[in-house]
């Protein structure tokens, strides 16, 4: 299985974003340069002691994110936060639709039903623009909502395979889904719900609507891109977990995130001053915005994950 994030489409999208890409052994590994220190990603990919003697020089921390546990070199160490999901929902999409609705729970069937009588018309690849200023106004604003530009980047690059799905009712976007196609699977990448979206239950419509559009296309997956982990707890994952359980399918686990830090002085002492200035920067947050989630972990977490 090739993941999403070891393809061409993919690496281009880095790309696009600032990253550095560079293939080793024929894996995508993604650099990016921060207060001076570059940090290198490798997801779903096996990496060997001789590839990581072959990264760029001046590279400072490695992280690695493996398919099994086999694929982690001696040296690396579990880290407490991963970049991605570190367990995920998978659904057979070789299955016939009645099959497939049949393992939902019928509590996802009642939903999918009320909401395919409830007005809502389903849109493929509505406009960049307006899609993204629905989605803005359907979040809270501590949430992270992507830039414009990330949006179009990824449209930019996966063209006809990166789906923009709305559920609109009376001219207004209530819910969005953005599903990428990479090798044979769809991975539900992005999702946002609106209140009114809520009440209609917009959600369940849009990922049934997916689930029919990539079986058409002959995709065999749906890999739901992640699910609560226990492992790794981050309660704010347990709502949307239990809406993706609702689906059925096959749950998958993943090692976690393993990390290296090279070792020489200049790096280490760059890696401090940039944890100091993270720790002095969340405080600030939690102090004058009251946001008691916002942590050092989860801002440099956040810059490096879907930027």
């Amino acid at each position: 299985m090739t993941d999403l994030r070891q393809t061409s489409q993919y690496a281009h999208y880095l790309r696009l974003q600032g990253w550095q890409v560079n293939k080793i052994n024929g894996a995508y590994i993604f650099i990016r340069k921060l207060f001076g220190i570059s940090i290198v990603k490798i997801q779903r990919a096996p990496i060997t002691p001789e590839a990581c003697a072959a990264f760029p020089r001046g590279v400072g921390i490695i992280y690695l994110e493996p398919l099994n546990k086999k694929q982690i070199p001696p040296g690396f160490k579990l880290k407490k936060t991963t970049f991605l999901p570190s367990k995920t929902l998978e659904i057979n999409l070789k299955q016939s639709e009645e099959k497939i609705l049949q393992q939902m729970k019928k509590d996802a069937r009642y939903a999918i039903r009320q909401a395919q009588t409830s007005g809502i018309s389903v849109y493929h690849n509505i406009g960049i623009s307006g899609y993204r200023r629905a989605w803005r106004q359907s979040t809270p604003w501590r949430r992270w909502v992507p830039s414009l530009k990330s949006l179009q980047n990824l449209h930019a690059t996966f063209g006809k395979n990166a789906w923009f799905l709305a559920a609109v009712v009376h001219h207004q976007i209530i819910a969005g889904t953005v599903i990428l196609i990479a090798a044979r699977r769809a991975y539900y990448y992005y999702a946002f719900t609106g209140r009114l979206g809520r009440q209609l239950l917009a959600q369940y419509l849009l990922v049934w609507e997916a689930i029919k559009q990539a079986k058409k296309i002959g995709c065999q997956e749906l890999d739901f891109e992640g699910l609560y982990d226990q492992r790794f707890p981050d309660q704010s994952w347990r709502g949307f977990s239990h809406f993706k359980q609702s689906f059925g399918g096959r749950e998958i686990e993943y090692p976690g995130c393993f990390g290296k830090l090279v070792r020489s002085e200049q790096t280490f002492d760059k890696f401090f001053r940039l944890t100091a200035f993270f720790k002095n920067t969340a405080f600030f947050f939690r102090r004058y915005t009251g946001n008691q989630i916002l942590t050092c972990k989860k801002l440099i977490m956040g810059f490096l994950i879907k930027i």
